[in-house]
């Protein structure tokens, strides 16, 4: 995770090459703190989620249609997030989740 001080939430922000979506991490006591915005040339749609665990991450990932129009800034996205959480890791062998 990155090297912050103990009180200091860690954190990791990116968009899409277009600057149409972008996402931010924080990592919390109880969680992960997502937050996803959608800018236009109207203005933007945030949307903030906490996640308490991995699987909760995974049902709300698997809905979001950035997958499709993004997919680089989605598998990063994704990559990340497990990472905050601490619990899986892909396998490149057999190409399934494993616990670290």
């Amino acid at each position: 995770m990155d090297d912050l001080p103990p009180n200091k939430p860690a954190t990791w922000s990116s968009q899409s090459p277009d600057g149409e979506f972008s996402y931010a991490l924080t990592v919390c006591e109880v969680g992960v703190l997502l937050e996803r915005t959608h800018s236009r040339r109207s203005g933007q749609i945030v949307h903030s989620i906490l996640l308490r665990d991995e699987a909760s991450f995974a049902r709300w990932i698997e809905a979001d249609s950035v997958r499709f129009t993004h997919p680089l800034l989605f598998s990063e996205l994704r990559r990340r997030c497990i990472q905050r959480f601490g619990v899986t890791r892909a396998s490149h062998s057999s190409g399934t989740l494993e616990r670290i």
